[in-house]
């Protein structure tokens, strides 16, 4: 086995040594085949001003060693590595309190088209307004934002990915400040406050 691996790595850095002949069929072929022969790999690190909930959930790719905790303390650096296939690493972070999940997506290879939220995207903050409650109303419900926001205006959430492999994944959940909440509230078409 040790020789076939050998052998392996010998043809795939001639291959790489060599330049591109030929249409670029040839050359488009070799990069899918190495692409292929690589896996992507990740690294997420989680930092909260306050105790939250976080949870990831993968589509392609799978968890390698421990797992984060289901609530990130406020006290500490919490994180997780992954590894996919040719697939490469497609997942969502799932945040206490907000209303929809935060995708992303590490290519596998040298180099790819790493993204958050949305294709060709590197960084993105999302904001999630504090939910007002009506005269006589409680407001805990599947939204409620964490206990550590009571009284605030809301939890923003920054999360950016690196453009390599391996790719580092970052996300830090803070206090929303009142411009990012009214931001948020213009592009939803919401009032609040």
């Amino acid at each position: 086995a040790p020789a076939v691996a050998g052998a392996l790595f010998a043809a795939v850095a001639r291959s790489l040594q060599q330049p591109a002949t030929g249409g670029g069929l040839a050359a488009l072929a070799a990069r899918e085949r190495l692409r292929t022969e690589r896996r992507a790999q990740a690294r997420l690190c989680v930092q909260a001003d306050f105790d939250i909930a976080c949870w990831v959930s993968l589509e392609a790719g799978h968890v390698e060693g421990a797992d984060l905790p289901l609530v990130i303390p406020s006290d500490r650096l919490c994180s997780v590595t992954f590894a996919g296939g040719a697939d490469g690493i497609v997942g969502t972070l799932v945040l206490e309190g907000f209303k929809e999940a935060l995708p992303f997506h590490v290519e596998a290879g040298p180099s790819g088209s790493n993204f958050v939220m949305e294709r060709g995207k590197l960084g993105s903050t999302v904001t999630m307004p504090a939910q007002k409650a009506r005269e006589g109303e409680d407001v805990a419900g599947p939204l409620s934002l964490p206990h550590g926001v009571a009284g605030g205006v809301g939890v923003t959430a920054e999360i950016n990915v690196s453009n390599d492999n391996p790719a580092t994944l970052s996300l830090r959940v803070r206090h929303a400040t009142e411009s990012e909440v009214r931001r948020q509230g213009t592009r939803d078409g919401l009032q609040f406050g």
